[in-house]
């Protein structure tokens, strides 16, 4: 009987101890947004078609609150810099995926996802005119101020 008692309490902790494990692999931190990504749009399409493209462009991240952040974009086409203000909300995780939505102060709405903690993709939609879409990879060059 004390067998028994002994092998039920020794299985019920190991249970516990399993089930916390796993429950801690779960919670993961936030990313960490807050900072100045840099990269290229290295496809552009518009009414005319599909390219290749080289538009230096930068996420600034000034601000981040839990899911909420926002900043500035800016985009560097021959000479010549767009800027746009913006708010976005990073989505909860999906498997191993961050998906995010940037809403532009023009009401565009543009989306991406963080493929590392310094690297992402963006779909920009209609910063040179309104139909025109830049797939960009930008990498997080300044860490985010203390």
């Amino acid at each position: 009987m004390k067998f028994k008692i002994r092998l039920t309490v020794l299985m019920l902790a190991l249970c516990c101890f399993f089930l916390h494990q796993s429950a801690a692999m779960g919670e993961e931190r936030m990313p960490d947004l807050k900072g100045k990504w840099r990269g290229t749009a290295f496809l552009y399409a518009n009414a005319k078609g599909i390219s290749a493209s080289n538009k230096n462009i930068n996420l600034i991240v000034l601000k981040q609150s839990g899911y909420d952040f926002s900043g500035n974009i800016e985009i560097y086409d021959k000479g010549t810099k767009l800027l746009r203000e913006f708010t976005g909300y990073l989505n909860k995780r999906d498997k191993y995926i961050w998906y995010f939505c940037i809403v532009t102060e023009r009401g565009n709405v543009d989306i991406g996802y963080l493929i590392t903690e310094n690297r992402m993709k963006v779909n920009l939609r209609a910063f040179g005119t309104n139909t025109d879409v830049a797939v960009c990879s930008l990498t997080k060059e300044e860490p985010s101020p203390k």
